[in-house]
């Protein structure tokens, strides 16, 4: 659990760019105002006879979408992992790991029915690997949760506000009712091996390494993060 703020920062993918693909409510919706901005490409004709409208844009505020091109109906989005330099405060710029030049990453709009293609370039200085927001998750993944971001949704007739997490039993379908305009986040996977302990940055399997990695940050034996020279002391 002695392993450095420096290791994190260098040795996390920072942030994988966000992938929102959405369903159409399930309800009828009132048409978007006239004059809303919309994707930067059409929607196929897949999506087209699906929806009455324009698909409801994912808004991810300082985040620039990802261009995209298109041959014949597939959109192809091209994403390149990189060392990026994130000003995070007026005063202080990081130096990360993000896509595209940006920390988080591109935001990729695709609506339903759409056929894409995403290409990734690796320029970092070792390999690297994604994590999505907002696939569907298979029904054999044991561990399975929703979490709605903005906007009411139903499962089984009990409304979940946003901000709230339902865990899902294991191998039971779910059907999602959007109550209004919704963005959520499925996730889901294999269970850990076991119990996790946390306490305040650390997080160990061993209750026994928590306490080593406050014995090591204490008296300094973390490595130093780059071009960094406040030190935070362990809370109180």
């Amino acid at each position: 659990m002695s392993e450095s703020r420096r290791s994190f920062f260098r040795n996390a993918t920072v942030l994988g760019a966000g992938l929102m693909g959405w369903a159409e409510s399930l309800r009828a919706q009132k048409s978007p105002a006239a004059g809303a901005k919309g994707a930067n490409q059409p929607p196929n004709k897949t999506a087209r006879k699906r929806s009455s409208g324009p698909p409801m844009r994912m808004q991810s505020p300082d985040i620039p979408d990802l261009p995209f091109t298109l041959e014949g109906e597939t959109k192809v989005f091209r994403l390149i992992a990189e060392p990026v330099k994130r000003r995070i405060v007026p005063w202080k710029t990081l130096d990360v790991w993000g896509y595209n030049g940006s920390c988080p990453g591109p935001t990729i709009q695709v609506t339903q029915g759409d056929r894409v293609r995403i290409l990734v370039e690796n320029r970092l200085p070792e390999s690297t690997s994604m994590h999505w927001h907002g696939i569907e998750v298979p029904i054999d993944h044991e561990e399975r949760a929703i979490q709605p971001v903005a906007g009411r949704i139903s499962i089984a007739g009990r409304t979940i506000e946003p901000g709230s997490m339902l865990v899902l039993r294991a191998g039971q379908p779910v059907t999602i009712e959007a109550l209004e305009d919704a963005r959520l986040m499925l996730l889901g996977g294999a269970p850990l091996d076991g119990p996790r302990h946390m306490w305040w940055n650390f997080v160990s399997s061993s209750p026994e390494r928590i306490e080593q990695a406050k014995a090591d940050w204490k008296a300094g034996r973390f490595g130093q993060v780059p071009s960094e020279t406040e030190f935070i002391p362990l809370p109180e």
